[in-house]
């Protein structure tokens, strides 16, 4: 696995690591994938929990997405901000924390941003992490770093899988969730 991504990491703009790693895979492998991406020049993104987040953090990524509960998992804090302050300390870039109905948080060296629409979404949640994880990785790809940024388009496009019909789908008002986004 780690061949092919080398191998497609010449023409990519990002590399995204997301999910459980399925058994028998080396807890390293978002840490490998973080250094194909770092030897590449291209910015990575990485959405896991447990060892292999910890280990893609240590590698360096860029942004790493976990949410709340795999954020808890991983550092054995239930402080969003200070699990995510664990994290940069172990040598991660940015981290943007999923927080359900309550948005997103976006925790940087210094500061941090948050995102969330007025009032909770109905719909299905499945998909809601991948998405805000495409919505980072298109951003970084066409060179956007602003944490700010990056967390408002990642809560919009989380709430635009979220009333889409079916799992994998954007719907298409995701222009329309940003502009509506409660911000700080």
């Amino acid at each position: 696995m780690r061949e092919a991504v080398e191998r497609l990491a010449v023409p990519a703009t990002a590399i995204v690591g997301s999910g459980s790693l399925p058994p028998g895979a080396p807890e390293t492998f978002y840490a490998d994938l973080v250094e194909v991406a770092r030897h590449r020049s291209v910015p990575s993104v990485i959405d896991a929990s447990g060892t292999a987040l910890l280990a893609a953090a240590e590698a360096g990524a860029d942004v790493l997405k976990p949410n709340r509960r795999e954020l808890a998992d991983t550092v054995g804090s239930d402080d969003p901000v200070a699990g995510a302050r664990a994290l940069l300390a172990a040598g991660a870039g940015l981290v943007l924390v999923s927080l359900g109905a309550d948005g997103m948080l976006a925790v940087g060296e210094n500061d941090t941003w948050s995102a969330r629409l007025p009032e909770p979404l109905a719909g299905n949640a499945t998909g809601a992490g991948d998405a805000a994880v495409a919505a980072i990785a298109t951003a970084l790809a066409a060179g956007t770093t602003d944490p700010a940024v990056l967390v408002r388009r990642a809560t919009a496009w989380s709430a635009a899988a979220v009333v889409a019909p079916l799992a994998g789908e954007l719907d298409p008002a995701y222009r329309e969730y940003e502009a509506r986004l409660v911000t700080s």
